[in-house]
């Protein structure tokens, strides 16, 4: 499991994918993680179901947060060749103090 503070690095949108005949939401999108005070570290997440839809009802770029989710691998082809990314899986979300005014303090599936 991770918990990482983060922020969302571009714009939120809430897509729908059918799997085995049934409408799942889903939600792609990069985070952004303060690595040190010269730079951060980018990565891939996403979200299904319920985890996804309150990221998209609550959040927005540049937005912070707190996610929970696991490290998965994925492959894709770049120019012919495979390959495999890491990204996180999110399980679940917290706010952070900025953002407590827009809904309840956490979100798990």
């Amino acid at each position: 499991m991770i918990i990482q503070l983060c922020r969302l690095v571009r714009g939120v949108e809430l897509s729908t994918t059918d799997i085995n005949g049934e409408a799942k939401s889903v939600l792609n999108n990069v985070i952004a993680i303060q690595a040190n005070k010269d730079g951060a570290v980018f990565v891939d997440i996403t979200a299904w179901g319920k985890t996804a839809e309150n990221l998209a009802k609550y959040f927005k770029k540049g937005d912070a947060l707190q996610i929970i989710g696991e490290l998965r691998n994925k492959k894709s082809k770049i120019d012919g060749k495979e390959i495999t990314r890491v990204y996180i899986l999110v399980t679940g979300f917290r706010f952070t103090y900025g953002n407590l005014n827009r809904a309840e303090q956490t979100h798990d599936d």
